[in-house]
């Protein structure tokens, strides 16, 4: 039997596909970090080790001695490193690629097995479900036939982590901008403080965006402790 490990710290690729065990493959979820150990690991022997969104940088002694394999949301070579989804859109991307990559020694440096087309419009949580629909079938397509992977080719772009302060919703900018802003954030992620303001002892949360031509209407909430 072929097993293979789907290592993921978000409920995303579990809730989008179910995985059907069989008695040629079988498919086995990990979401803690201890659980990934080259000891946990060691005595599973899977296959390949499939890694979307997973929160912790993968020891090299795993990727030395197991085929991993992650995914990447922006058409690399550009857009290497943190907050794809959200460093797309903030730049006024509507559409990307999903880039299935064998993980090697650097930040989403590996080749490339497979890509796949994607939306990004909409609210980043309704972009999550239809980007792990993709991730799980490229699961399926890569346990069944792994070809040899292909060298990025171009000129690297590399992206910053967004940082919790920066969240907050821009002084200056046009509508369709405020609305981007809101709506990469609108995903139900604690790591992912949603769009917001401070007025005075509150912070308002901004949530579940809509634009209609020259006007953004959005759901809020009231706090009265600011975080």
């Amino acid at each position: 039997m072929e097993k293979f490990i789907i290592a993921s710290t978000t409920p995303y690729i579990k809730r989008v596909f179910k995985f059907k065990n069989t008695k040629k493959r079988r498919f086995i979820f990990i979401k803690k970090q201890k659980e990934l150990s080259i000891k946990s690991v060691s005595k599973i022997k899977p296959k390949i080790i499939f890694l979307p969104h997973w929160n912790w940088i993968l020891k090299k002694e795993i990727f030395e001695k197991f085929n991993c394999i992650g995914f990447h949301c922006t058409p690399l070579p550009f857009g290497r490193g943190g907050s794809p989804l959200q460093n797309m859109i903030i730049r006024g991307r509507e559409k990307s690629t999903v880039c299935a990559i064998k993980i090697d020694y650097g930040i989403d440096t590996g080749p490339i097995y497979l890509r796949e087309k994607i939306s990004f419009k909409g609210r980043a949580e309704d972009i999550m479900f239809s980007l792990n629909i993709a991730i799980a079938k490229m699961i399926l397509k890569l346990s069944k036939k792994l070809n040899k992977p292909k060298k990025q080719k171009g000129k690297a772009y590399y992206f910053k982590r967004r940082k919790p302060a920066m969240s907050i919703l821009p002084k200056s900018s046009n509508i369709k901008r405020m609305y981007d802003h809101v709506r990469m954030l609108d995903i139900n992620l604690k790591k992912f403080p949603k769009a917001f303001i401070r007025y005075g002892n509150f912070k308002i949360i901004f949530e579940e965006p809509k634009l209609f031509k020259k006007k953004l209407i959005c759901n809020t909430t009231f706090y009265k402790k600011i975080n």
